[in-house]
């Protein structure tokens, strides 16, 4: 009986040493890794998966690539204006105009002065998710730019919609089209006139083009504004809106220029139409 005993009490004692043993080595694995350690090596890591290269952050000004707010962009300023006054020569004093965006990224466009002239040449770069305005040489950022939605950006400090038609040269832009005078109007008599944002008109006898003039720096050419019909090059034509009313007339030249090429003022004549806006 005594011998079963002590046989038993050997073989514990041999699996509690091994156990031991097991347990010292586990420890000492453990004790080799550093959680603090691993969770810095990881963190490490994804800062430098996510975090563009200083290489990688000047490639911004060598992308070209597609812009989808591509179009003419005017300022909210001028619409409000334009709004409001119903007359151009009234709002034109704002001088960060319009601009147009290029269909893609390094393309030369300019803002313009006042419907009048352009500035300096810049480019459209896109710098990861943002835009942003550089000289044309790519040398010194000019604005930073704002995409807030389709129909609406920030450009430095000032805001712009897209116009739906323009042309993109400065002579016929479109923008007075569309944000004046479009629509459905009645002559006297009822025969419906139609203005298009295109620059088309329907219903006024023989004419089948219009151009409001939207450049008024020249001068002060009269207490009313102008408006450009007829084929080939037309001729200007006085015009007022009051109301719901379209008053259009002929003009008349009360000072002559030196050379006599240039009227230096102008004055309203006969009136040729009156329309009336009809309600949408």
């Amino acid at each position: 009986m005594y011998k079963k005993i002590s046989a038993v009490l050997f073989y514990l004692r041999g699996r509690m040493k091994r156990i031991l043993l097991l347990l010292l080595v586990a420890s000492c694995v453990f004790s080799c890794v550093n959680p603090a350690a691993e969770q810095q090596a990881a963190n490490k890591d994804s800062i430098v998966l996510n975090e563009p290269s200083p290489e990688g952050r000047a490639d911004f000004k060598t992308l070209d690539t597609a812009l989808s707010f591509a179009g003419l962009w005017v300022n909210e300023a001028y619409i409000d204006n334009i709004h409001k006054t119903r007359s151009p020569r009234q709002s034109q004093d704002v001088m960060e105009s319009c601009i147009t965006i290029p269909s893609r990224t390094l393309q030369v466009t300019r803002m313009v002065a006042g419907f009048h002239e352009g500035a300096e040449d810049m480019v459209v770069v896109k710098d990861r998710d943002r835009y942003k305005l550089y000289d044309a040489d790519l040398s010194a950022l000019q604005k930073e730019m704002e995409l807030i939605s389709p129909t609406r950006i920030r450009i430095g400090d000032q805001y712009f919609s897209r116009m739906a038609h323009h042309d993109t040269t400065l002579s016929d832009l479109g923008i007075l089209e569309e944000l004046l005078f479009s629509g459905r109007y009645e002559r006297e008599g009822g025969k419906e006139v139609i203005f298009t944002a295109d620059g088309r008109v329907q219903g006024l006898d023989s004419f089948a083009r219009y151009a409001p003039v939207i450049d008024y720096t020249a001068g002060s050419l009269g207490e009313f504004d102008l408006v450009n019909m007829g084929s080939g090059k037309g001729k200007d034509y006085g015009y007022r809106f009051k109301g719901d009313t379209l008053q259009i007339f002929r003009t008349i030249c009360a000072t002559a220029g030196g050379d006599g090429n240039f009227c230096d003022s102008l004055t309203a004549g006969a009136t040729l139409y009156k329309l009336v806006r009809k309600k949408d």
